[in-house]
């Protein structure tokens, strides 16, 4: 009875879990441009937005550009290009979170803070990581909601 209830239990644990539209990390495969489903639909809530690179070794590049678009629900695209530090000295100088794993280390920039959305809804986040610097692997989105206090 007790292996009953615990494989039960394993099973809506899966069926629960978030489906590939709402990943927040994805690999470079052969485009340079990687597109994120964000779901910011809770009228409570303003949002935390912040950028994950993967390196697969530290760069001698002080700093990376990448291409955020962003597609509203209703369509409405708007783009800007943002210079991310890259090298080791500059993300220890600018106390920026980095962790490191076997062959790659993954860094958390900033992007945006207190985001209320003019449109509730599917948020379409695409990052455009620079062609000629393969030691990017991969890239994310991470949201964080901030309940909004309303007076």
């Amino acid at each position: 009875m007790k292996n009953s209830i615990l494989l039960i239990l394993s099973l809506l644990a899966c069926s629960c879990s978030r489906s590939a539209d709402y990943d927040f990390f994805k690999t470079r495969g052969e485009s340079d441009c990687i597109s994120f489903s964000v779901d910011m639909n809770d009228t409570l809530y303003a949002y935390n937005m912040y950028i994950l690179l993967r390196y697969n070794s530290f760069t001698q590049r002080e700093s990376i550009p990448v291409e955020v678009t962003i597609l509203s629900p209703t369509s409405v695209r708007a783009s800007e290009t943002v210079t991310l530090p890259s090298s080791r000295n500059l993300l220890k100088k600018n106390k920026i979170k980095y962790s490191c794993g076997a062959g790659y280390y993954d860094v958390q920039y900033s992007y945006r803070e207190g985001i209320i959305p003019n449109e509730r809804g599917m948020w379409q986040i695409s990052l455009t990581l620079p062609e000629d610097e393969k030691r990017v692997t991969g890239a994310g989105i991470i949201t964080e909601k901030i309940p909004i206090i309303r007076k």
